[in-house]
């Protein structure tokens, strides 16, 4: 595939969590203004625009999976929230960016 990857950042931690538990890869966990935000990447058979719409339309997904990526999203956004206000800087916090579900 040629095509460039495409990335899709969001501050919402329960969109965040959908889309980890439909295996699109976390790229990074980034905190603007004490606000942690989660980048994730298209999968090779489907884009994050494509995973975000299926969110908005309530698509079903796997239960479990779904609450072990939520309670993971909620750790990653207080480790760095944490990590930012330790070092009074932008953070980026990447201990799971290859993680998976």
């Amino acid at each position: 595939m040629n095509e460039a990857l495409q990335q899709f950042t969001t501050g919402n931690s329960e969109l965040a969590a959908f889309l980890m538990a439909s295996g699109h890869r976390l790229l990074d966990t980034t905190v603007t203004n004490a606000r942690a935000e989660f980048t994730f990447a298209d999968l090779d058979n489907r884009s994050v625009q494509e995973s975000v719409t299926a969110y908005a339309a309530n698509d079903p997904i796997g239960g479990k999976s779904l609450m072990e990526s939520f309670r993971l999203v909620k750790s990653l956004a207080k480790d760095s929230v944490e990590a930012s206000f330790k070092s009074g800087v932008r953070s980026s916090v990447s201990k799971a960016q290859h993680r998976q579900f």
